[in-house]
């Protein structure tokens, strides 16, 4: 629930210059599901197999606005993501 995130637990995974895999993993998961139209063809590419490589310094910058950051994940709507297939499934 995003209740309990913070503004200082956003900056905080921001500030991690090399963080834990499952914390890249997990953040890389809501980079690509809220920027779901700018990498669909960059999934729809990929091999069965494939990893989309997630540059951390675009996650650093999307966390670095809580007051946009928040309400989009607060208010995210599924549906537009669904229309992006191939992004569903890379992300499920």
């Amino acid at each position: 629930e995003l209740e309990y995130l913070t503004k200082a637990d956003l900056e905080e995974l921001r500030r991690l210059a090399r963080p834990p895999q499952p914390i890249r993993d997990c953040l890389e998961v809501v980079y690509l599901t809220l920027h779901h139209r700018k990498v669909a063809d960059a999934v729809e590419g990929l091999p069965d197999v494939g990893r989309l490589p997630v540059d951390w310094k675009r996650v650093q910058a999307m966390l670095v606005g809580f007051e946009t950051f928040y309400p989009m994940m607060d208010n995210f709507d599924i549906g537009p993501l669904m229309e992006c297939p191939a992004v569903a499934r890379y992300i499920a």
